[in-house]
């Protein structure tokens, strides 16, 4: 049973400032792109129809804490991991490693919403579908013995 979710990601020159390091907003497309690449390996979309209407996941809180620099080309491996999986919320965080070095941690809480008209959303409880295949990819919290 999987613990984390892993992608990898070469960066490209244009994610990068003047010093050929990442720019910090890139982390946030980054952490997205790792998201969105968790859903679509399990059959979901962020922006899918489900049982007749319309679920997005609009983002609600996000943070971002960096270690050290990542720069251009390097190969980031970026680790999902579901810290809560609430009723009608999801939080989960980040880790960006560069040859197996922790370089930056985010974490990000979304919120489960069916599309009422184009603009307008309604938090609503995640699918029990959804919440099956994301959680295997829960934190298992240690108990203190």
């Amino acid at each position: 049973m999987p613990s984390h979710f892993s992608y990898k990601h070469r960066v490209n020159f244009y994610e990068t400032d003047m010093a050929g390091l990442v720019h910090f907003s890139n982390y946030f497309r980054f952490m997205e792109e790792t998201e969105q690449a968790l859903f679509l390996s399990l059959g979901f979309s962020l922006k899918m129809k489900e049982q007749g209407q319309t679920i997005t996941w609009p983002r609600v809180a996000t943070s971002f804490e960096y270690k050290s620099p990542i720069h251009v080309e390097d190969l980031i491996e970026i680790r999902l991991l579901i810290e809560h999986l609430g009723e009608k919320s999801l939080a989960y965080r980040v880790e960006f490693y560069t040859n197996q070095k922790l370089a930056a941690l985010g974490s990000c809480t979304m919120v489960c919403c069916r599309l009422k008209k184009e603009g307008v959303i309604e938090g609503i409880r995640i699918p029990e579908r959804i919440r099956k295949k994301l959680s295997p990819y829960l934190a298992r919290r240690k108990s203190s013995a």
